[in-house]
């Protein structure tokens, strides 16, 4: 969906925009707090540059069977993936990781990453909320038009800056998160 597609009486299609305040209010009544800002994160499937940690986010050391196993399977399952989700009209970007976190060993930013890790594994992740204010920032995942599933929260001196523009993350401890664009 395009943010120039407009709600349609025919089509029940919402704009980017429309849904961004829809999840801003949302929020905003589950923890009384005004939301000034919100960027949608289509699909969040990290590149990892974290010390101790995996392209994919595990950690090194770690399951070495399951990772020799996995470069085996891996390139077979990444056709087979690709393939299925061209069939249900997405794209293949299960091949390729384009959000990237970056921070030492324990960053603060892990506790961003991580806290999606089991959706990061589904063939279609469902899309996010990135909702926040100068006080507080808030990952959901909306579930229907009146409910939502928090992920992370953060507040005062855990609450990080946020970038929308650049649509970077960044904690007090220096490590980033940078999210693909759409």
């Amino acid at each position: 969906m395009t943010a120039e597609q407009q709600r349609s009486p025919l089509t029940g299609v919402k704009s980017i925009e429309a849904m961004a305040r829809d999840v801003r209010r949302l929020v905003s009544r589950t923890y009384q707090h005004e939301f000034t800002g919100s960027m949608w994160i289509e699909e969040f499937r990290p590149r990892y540059e974290v010390e101790g940690r995996r392209r994919n986010g595990s950690l090194k050391g770690q399951h070495r069977l399951r990772w020799l196993l996995g470069r085996i399977v891996l390139p077979i399952w990444a056709i087979v993936a690709g393939v299925i989700t061209v069939v249900m009209d997405g794209s293949p970007s299960i091949l390729t990781r384009k959000s990237v976190v970056r921070g030492g060993p324990n960053c603060q930013a892990l506790a961003f990453a991580d806290a999606n890790k089991s959706e990061q594994q589904s063939l279609l992740p469902d899309a996010l909320w990135l909702v926040f204010s100068q006080e507080r920032a808030v990952l959901a995942k909306l579930k229907d038009e009146k409910t939502l599933d928090v992920i992370w929260n953060a507040a005062g001196n855990e609450k990080p800056e946020i970038d929308s523009y650049r649509r970077r993350i960044t904690w007090r401890d220096g490590s980033t998160v940078t999210i693909a664009g759409t």
